[in-house]
Parts: structure tokens; sequence; C-alpha cells
């Protein structure tokens, strides 16, 4: 009998976070499931440990392939897969043990074709968390039984695979797969799921741990590697093909350009030389045309963004990378404005007006905080000596 779920996690090379990963799969509520460990030619310590967990837990499969990178790892997991629905989860974070029973209960409850749950980043150095999509939004969609992305496309804001479950047959029909031998190819694989899916639905519950600060992920060695960078290009362009492909592109361009403008700041700001900006900038160009960019400079709130997008619209793209080097000069927080020298590396740090008052006031926030914290962790305590004095009663 197939299961109710199959779990793909693809493993390259993360031998230290591996044992995390694999314990809070084991230990989900929901039990009936399949976890398909694609080891994508990994060369370090991680075969051997997803051979340990196998011998300990026979709900593990294991596929061995050379390394062709995520997206193809995730499509070998997709082909083997019998569960009803499919999840995943990459190899360096964790999920909380209740995170696919609460998924896969809503999906059968609404008979839905996607359901996502809400993020906690975790950062590796000082083991924090923090919230990472809109509660808001999240807190009012969970409320709809489900809804489709037309009725709310602001759910193309929201790029992952990781956070949420499909049916699996959903993903067989429409023939939906990662693209391969790219970054970020969960952008088209995203936005195809959320414009097929004729019920999308949430679960607002921070169930995903989403790592960060390892110095190992896609995202920190994109700072330093400018041919990542037109992995995004390609995505940006075939998501926005399909878009047209389908009709939907006047309906949902708004709200998928203003977070991809996101992005493009992003990797514009960490381009490593003059001339890979340039192309950047000129590929990008092409990509959108003059009324694209204006919806998206409609929407930008960021000043620099809008200097950005103009410039972008009138093909100055030599004059957008000088004053992308005098930015890269300065940057700055609540509290500090911080400034530096051409070829210094170190920034020289000035207060802003008001220091003293922000700080009077972000110390009171913290110190609320903290009694929030601990009031809650009192009425928890509370609540659990007065069941144990009532189970306790009940035992006499």
């Amino acid at each position: 009998m197939a299961p109710k779920l199959s779990i793909i996690v693809p493993v390259y090379n993360v031998e230290n976070y591996l044992r995390k990963c694999l314990d809070s799969i084991l230990e989900q509520t929901l039990e009936d499931i399949e976890i398909i460990c694609v080891n994508d030619g990994a060369t370090d310590s991680s075969p051997d440990i997803l051979r340990e967990y196998k011998e300990k837990d026979a709900r593990i499969i294991i596929i061995d392939q050379e390394n062709r990178g995520l997206g193809a790892a995730r499509n070998a997991g997709i082909a083997k897969a019998q569960g009803e629905y499919v999840g995943f989860v990459d190899s360096d974070d964790f999920i909380h043990p209740a995170m696919y029973e609460k998924l896969y209960k809503k999906a059968r409850k609404f008979d839905s074709d996607v359901v996502l749950t809400n993020i906690n980043l975790y950062y590796t150095d000082t083991g924090e968390t923090e919230l990472f999509r809109d509660n808001d939004f999240y807190s009012l969609m969970s409320k709809t039984k489900y809804f489709t992305v037309m009725q709310h496309p602001r759910i193309l804001q929201f790029i992952g695979v990781w956070d949420r479950i499909y049916r699996r047959s959903f993903l067989e029909k429409y023939q939906l797969l990662n693209p391969v031998n790219r970054i970020y190819e969960d952008v088209l694989f995203t936005v195809q799921t959320c414009v097929f899916a004729e019920k999308i639905s949430i679960v607002n519950e921070p169930l995903y741990y989403y790592r960060k600060n390892t110095g190992r992920s896609i995202v920190d060695k994109e700072r330093t590697n400018d041919s990542f960078k037109f992995d995004f290009l390609k995505n940006l362009r075939e998501s926005r093909d399909f878009l047209l492909q389908c009709g939907k592109w006047e309906a949902l361009r708004k709200e998928f350009l203003t977070f991809q403008l996101q992005g493009i700041l992003y990797h514009q700001y960490n381009m490593q030389t003059r001339k890979t900006f340039l192309e950047f900038m000129k590929e990008l160009s092409e990509i959108l045309p003059l009324d694209d960019i204006q919806v998206i400079e409609e929407t930008a709130i960021n000043k620099s963004a809008k200097i950005y997008l103009r410039l972008l619209k009138k093909k100055h793209f030599h004059l957008s990378f000088v004053l992308y080097k005098v930015r890269k000069l300065y940057k700055s927080d609540e509290l500090y404005l911080y400034w530096r020298f051409p070829c210094c590396k170190n920034y020289l740090r000035i207060r802003k007006p008001g220091y003293r008052w922000k700080c009077e006031m972000q110390a009171q926030y913290e110190l609320i905080k903290e009694i929030g914290q601990l009031r809650m962790a009192v009425e928890e305590a509370v609540k659990q000596v007065t069941k144990d004095a009532v189970e306790e009663q009940a035992g006499d």
C-alpha cells in the first residue's frame, strides 16, 4: 500500500547537518511516510550517514547518482516517490515533529493540491530563530479553506519547495519537474505549481527551519560567484514566458515583478566585476520591456531602486555602474551610518541623529519582549501543573 507522504531529501556534502535533518524527519508524528534520500555524488561522509540511518529505519530509501545539482536530485526523488503527497527537505535544514501531519491533514480535509507552512530562519552561529514569511498574510489565508493564485496573486512572492507538500498526481498530471543545471531552480517550479493548483491551502505555523549562516549555501556562494547571477535571469525569463503562455501575465505580473525586484537588486549589488554588472543590466533590459519596468517602478518604495529602474529604462548601464560603486562605499542601519574610502575594507561608523533615543526605545522593546516570553512560560507551567494535578486526582 502506498504511503501517505514521500519526503525527498537531496544530499550533497552536508555531514555536519545531515543527522539533525534526518532525526527531525524520523520523529514525524505522521509515521506512514517514505524518506527518499538522493545522494547527489557527495564526497564527504554523508553517504555513510545515510547507510547508517537506513539500517535503523526501513522507511529510508537511498538513491545514488553522480553530482547533477539540486534540481536533478529532486527530480530523481519525484520519479521514485509512491506517496499520495510529496514534500522536500533540504539536507542542511530540519523540521518540526508535527509538520507533515498538520500539512497532510489539511490537504486531505480540503482535497488541496498544495499546502504551505510558514518558515523559521535558523541562524547556525547563534541558534536563534526568526519568522520568515509575512505572518499577517499567512494568518489571513489560513482562515480560508483554499484559494487560487488568481484570487491571491501574492502567493507568487513566496518562493520555495521545502515549505509545502504537493499532491503527487497533481505533479504528474502537469509533468512538473525542477529545472536542472542551475541555481534558484525552485522559482519556475513554484510559479508553475501555484498557477496550475486549483486548491492552495496554508497552515499558519512556522514548522520548517531554514538554516542560515552555514557558509556553504547557494546564497552564501552566490555573493562571490557572478555566474550564478545569470541563472536568476534565466528563471525570470522562463517564468515570465510561462505566465504569458498561460494568459496569466497581465493579472499576475505586478505581484511577481514586485518580489523579483528584490532579487534583481540583491544580485546587482553583489556583482564582482564591471563586465558582469553591465552584462546583467543588458540582459535584464532585454527580458523586461518598458511597460514591465514601469509596473515595478510604480510599486518600488526604495529611492535607490527607483533610480536603478529609471536608468534601466533608459539603458544608462555605465552610469548605473558608477552609482553602484559609490553606493558600495556606504551602508546604514537604524543607529549608524557606515562610510569607507575606496580601496579600504573597513568602515567608519557615525551615529545617526536620535541615536540615544533609539537605543532607549530598542532596550524597552527587548525588555517588553522578554517579559512577554516569561509570561508565556509561566502560563504554560501553570497549565502543566494544573493538568498533572487533575490527572493525579483522577488516578486516586
